[in-house]
Order: structure tokens, then sequence, then C-alpha cells
């Protein structure tokens, strides 16, 4: 493996830092331990900045690329976390719709659906609780109601494969040239 950047972030299909890394895990370090180190990252990650400073914590987190997202008005700064583990669907989030149900006009004599019908009135009547009204939302208390419990969140994460993060401490220091653009010395 070639000499890493300072600063540079790589992921390891093992549970530990080799030498010269540190695990992306949101630790605090003293600055007089990693003064190169800071000097490129700062406090973006945490940390008094007098003392100490943090390194990025990318336990559970995806990296994205700062700046302006493609078709959107977010701008990702530096050091920033956004997101969340999972998400509870709830009716603000589902778009005004309608769903069309058909019920038999005639009553059932055999306590069954009858033939091209997606309900039917059965006699005598078997419902376990009045059915909603038109537009209703069945939110919580009526899943409950109806499902013995509450609903819970989704997971809300892409497909992922969990990998070792860590940070070069330990490498050559990445350079600017005239024109701001990192060379490599």
């Amino acid at each position: 493996m070639s000499t890493p950047f300072i600063g540079q972030i790589s992921f390891f299909p093992w549970s530990w830092a080799p030498y010269g890394w540190l695990p992306c895990n949101g630790s605090i370090y003293k600055i007089a331990e990693y003064q190169a180190l800071y000097s490129l990252i700062g406090s973006n990650y945490g940390g008094d900045a007098r003392n100490t400073f943090g390194v990025p914590n990318l336990q559970g987190l995806v990296p994205v690329g700062v700046g302006q997202s493609v078709g959107a008005q977010t701008n990702w700064t530096l050091g920033a976390t956004h997101g969340t583990d999972t998400v509870l669907i709830n009716n603000s989030m589902v778009p005004t719709h309608n769903h069309t149900m058909s019920f038999v006009l005639g009553a059932s004599t055999t306590g069954t659906a009858v033939t091209d019908c997606m309900l039917a009135n059965i006699s005598p009547p078997q419902f376990w609780a009045a059915p909603p009204p038109a537009n209703a939302y069945l939110g919580p208390a009526a899943l409950t109601e109806a499902f013995g419990q509450a609903p819970s969140p989704h997971e809300n994460r892409q497909p992922f494969l969990a990998l070792y993060a860590c940070i070069a401490w330990d490498g050559e220091y990445p350079d600017l040239d005239a024109s701001g653009v990192t060379q490599q010395s």
C-alpha cells in the first residue's frame, strides 16, 4: 500500500486500526499528539479547538460529498450529519388519494363475499368495528385497534456492507499548489 495522505479516510475489512490510522468513531484526541491531522481537519468533528479535536464518526453513517446536492436545495456542509435510522410513516407523508371499495346491495346468505365484489354485507352483520368513514386516515390508534399493535418505524437505509473506517494520522502531508488544488509532494 502506498503512503496515505494525512487525513485520508479508508475502509478496512477487519475491526482494528493499523499503525498510523485512527478509527473514525467520533473520538476526541489531544491536538498536541496529532498536530498534522488537526491542522487539516480542525474541530469540524468535535473537540474544543484549543486542546482537543474530534475525528469523523462514520459508525452507521454513509459519507456524502460537500456542496449543493443535485436537484435539491440542500447544501451539505463539512462535518454535518443528517438523516435518521428509522421512519414512522404518518398521515402528512401520504399524498391525498382514494381507494374504491365495492359493496353488494343485497345481504349475503352464505357469509362469504359475492362474485365480482370486494366486500359483501353479511347477515347478521359481523363487523368487528364500524367501517371507517370516507377519506378516513387509519392512524396509529385505528391500526392498534385493528391489528392489536401500534405501527412501528421501518428501517430507512439503503443496502449496506459494514467495514471499519479509519483516518490516517501518519503519512504524507497534502500540499496545495498555486491554484488551490491538492498535490502530492
